[in-house]
């Protein structure tokens, strides 16, 4: 994992108290927070509200800490981040290990994390994200289409206009869709 990204975990339960399991709902709101990270590129990129998304998010937090949904989980004061971790949210980090693997990527990022958190539809991060529209392969296929942009960016130069930002390339990537969609229809 990115030093990046484990600064991004171990902030999630941060101003919560250190006995404050951290929830994927927290996982979330860590990369949310954080604001400058591909994942949330991609969520604004794909047309999400990154300001409504958080506020349902800390509603979704607010009710896990009024013990109103399944994502209990033990922490200790002195635990360690991971230690801190409930088992969904473990999950998550498991299945964005699972996605970086599968896109051969050799680092594990925000952007895993996020397809790790979509990948469990009844977490608690995973219910806020599909009620915000974000779905798992809508995801990744942005992911793979920014990533081969910015791919193709730094061949190109990194100073020159060949570098294609994450929205140009979900943008065509949508349209494409959206032709797509019409001829099945």
């Amino acid at each position: 994992m990115t030093a990046r990204l484990i600064s991004i975990i171990e902030r999630a339960g941060v101003g919560r108290g250190p006995e404050t399991p951290v929830s994927t709902g927290l996982l979330l709101r860590g990369l949310l927070d954080e604001g400058s990270n591909l994942a949330v590129g991609l969520m604004g990129a794909l047309g999400v509200d990154i300001d409504e998304l958080r506020a349902a998010v800390d509603d979704a937090c607010s009710a896990v800490a009024e013990g109103g949904t399944g994502e209990d989980g033990i922490a200790r004061p002195d635990a360690s981040w991971l230690a801190r971790l409930t088992w969904p949210a473990r999950n998550a980090i498991a299945s964005g290990i699972e996605a970086a693997l599968d896109l051969g990527h050799n680092y594990v990022g925000t952007e895993h994390v996020l397809l790790g958190l979509l990948a469990d539809a009844d977490s608690q991060a995973g219910q806020v994200l599909r009620t915000h529209g974000m779905e798992e392969d809508a995801t990744r296929r942005a992911l793979t289409g920014a990533l081969a942009g910015y791919a193709q960016g730094r061949k190109a130069g990194a100073g020159s206009a060949a570098v294609t930002t994450i929205d140009d390339v979900v943008a065509r990537l949508e349209a494409v869709e959206r032709r797509l969609a019409a001829l099945n229809a």
